[in-house]
């Protein structure tokens, strides 16, 4: 019986290399364990993870129903270095499962969900006498604990201590409440019809008024998703009376959301109309609204909540008929800061496509089309999209003047790729670094597709294509390979490790998995190399 005991192995730094000193420290050794586990899934945040560990990997029956088919959940704490089996399956989603419904699994640095499968588990797991159920579990990251709830949730939403989830059955959809201060679980009296946000100790979501109730005094009764808010302290429901769909982003005590005019009943920009989309903040404390006449606008990524220390929404809306960006026409989607509390818009004359962003304090990231805004690249051509970063505080934009994207901020730093096409064929991706000290990008030289920054802004790793040389020993240069980015020298060091994927954990450790085909080695000694095989790597070695 082949062992499975973590191995602690001691790495050297297969090709190091630093874009200052190729002999200094940077040539240190790391140190890595191997956990020896086949893995399906992975997730976390913080010192607990969630490892869905594949049986077909690993060749045995990990939760004792008989085959080895299943995806059984194992809790990695970073804490205690213990790796624990909790003998439950969860459910495999079909290709089709994973790209249209939400997800069903989840957390952060307090809380996990999860679902877990009667009929991968194998037993009634509820003794109800029906063996294919599948219910959501909440595991409690502080104390260790798991809460059983009694149905599969349908969509949730996390923010600090609480979880709001929505679940369907015969009589309607309905969202629930965990607190994760006290255990409780609570459900809210009306239908619901999907949570949006949490924030603090408020849930927002919204509520369909099927034919039956206006719930935002229209005239009417056929709105999909009116605005409602509840207090976890006090247990109050609040409607908003805003029919404002599903993207709502909260910061600084305001909730901001778009409403169609036409949907609220109401001229809310005062042009004479109610036929237009308008962007409204929420003040959360007075339920007043702030209007500052934005329309047709969008959130830049309407997944992605802005940061705790946010101040202004940013938002893309409609020219409007007029060039704000100075391209000539009058058809574009223009950048623009909306600060709720000083009811300050900034605009950024800077047209952007809908698109996702990286932001570190006040500078924020972004892409823009040459199509939309001119030859940023001044190559001739308006085929690209080019890295903008935008100031919070002024509303400027500063242009890198390449092609390229951004991957991840880092601390204060902004890090991206600058991208160097032949024809339509990626053949660089170099590490670049925007330095809010100097305002200016330090390149390093480096060929990287992948960035996963640390919070404490000292290294990052990355995943660096083997473009100029075989960086893990495995004779070829087809892999991308894990390697640590240095944030105070801009020296990139080679891990040696093929990567599969993974995450940053808490207190600069990363726990990722290894790709056994790419490393050329069977890493779970189960006699093949087609895992991905469990990891944890200290991006500090410990002392």
């Amino acid at each position: 019986m082949r062992s499975k005991s973590s191995a602690f192995v001691l790495l050297a730094l297969a090709g190091c290399h630093s874009s200052s000193d190729p002999d200094s420290s940077s040539q240190a050794q790391e140190l890595a364990v191997n956990l020896g586990l086949a893995v399906g899934s992975l997730f976390g945040s913080g010192d607990q993870w969630l490892v869905g560990v594949s049986e077909a990997g690993e060749g045995r029956d990990l939760d004792g129903d008989g085959d080895r088919t299943g995806l059984v959940l194992h809790v990695l704490d970073l804490g205690s270095g213990t790796l624990t089996n909790t003998n439950l399956a969860y459910p495999e989603l079909t290709l089709v499962e994973a790209v249209v419904r939400p997800p069903r699994l989840g957390g952060n640095d307090k809380l996990a969900v999860f679902q877990i499968s009667e009929a991968e588990t194998g037993r009634d797991l509820d003794g109800d006498g029906i063996r294919g159920e599948v219910s959501t579990r909440i595991l409690d990251r502080r104390t260790g604990v798991v809460r059983a709830l009694s149905f599969e949730h349908d969509d949730f939403k996390l923010g600090g201590e609480l979880v709001a989830l929505t679940s369907r059955d015969a009589t309607g959809t309905f969202l629930h409440v965990f607190d994760a201060r006290d255990g409780s679980l609570t459900t809210l009296p009306d239908e619901a019809a999907a949570p949006v946000a949490v924030q603090g100790r408020l849930v927002f979501f919204t509520r369909n008024e099927d034919g039956v109730f206006d719930l935002n005094a229209d005239g009417d009764a056929d709105d999909f998703h009116v605005l409602h808010r509840y207090d976890a302290d006090s247990g109050r429901i609040v409607n908003t009376t805003l029919n404002g769909g599903v993207y709502v982003h909260v910061l600084d005590g305001f909730a901001g959301l778009n409403i169609g005019e036409e949907d609220q009943g109401q001229d809310l920009n005062g042009d004479g109309d109610a036929a237009d989309q308008v962007f409204v903040a929420l003040d959360l404390r007075s339920g007043q609204m702030r209007i500052p006449g934005i329309t047709e606008a969008s959130f830049v990524n309407p997944f992605v909540n802005p940061g705790d220390d946010s101040k202004a929404f940013l938002l893309t809306a409609a020219e409007q008929g007029l060039d704000r960006n100075g391209d000539g026409d009058t058809d574009d989607t223009v950048a623009l800061f909306y600060e709720p509390r000083s009811e300050r818009v900034l605009d950024t004359a800077v047209a952007l496509e809908v698109d996702s962003f990286v932001q570190a304090g006040r500078w924020i990231g972004v892409r823009v089309a040459e199509w939309d805004q001119g030859d940023l690249d001044r190559d001739g051509e308006t085929h690209s999209v080019v890295p903008n970063v935008l100031d919070a505080s002024t509303g400027r934009s500063v242009n890198l003047g390449f092609r390229g994207t951004w991957l991840a901020a880092f601390g204060e730093q902004l890090l991206g790729a600058r991208q160097v096409f032949r024809e339509t064929v990626l053949v660089e991706n170099e590490l670049i670094v925007w330095d809010p000290s100097t305002r200016l990008v330090r390149r390093t030289g480096f060929d990287v597709r992948h960035v996963l920054a640390s919070e404490d802004g000292q290294r990052a790793l990355v995943l660096e294509a083997e473009s100029a040389g075989d960086r893990n020993g495995d004779g070829d240069r087809l892999d991308r390979v894990f390697a640590l980015y240095e944030g105070s020298t801009g020296a990139v060091r080679s891990l040696g490790l093929a990567a599969g994927g993974g995450g940053l954990a808490s207190g600069g450790q990363a726990v990722v998995t290894v790709s056994e085909e790419g490393q050329g080695v069977d890493l779970n000694g189960d006699g093949d190399q087609r895992d991905l095989v469990l990891h944890r790597i200290f991006l500090d070695p410990p002392q």
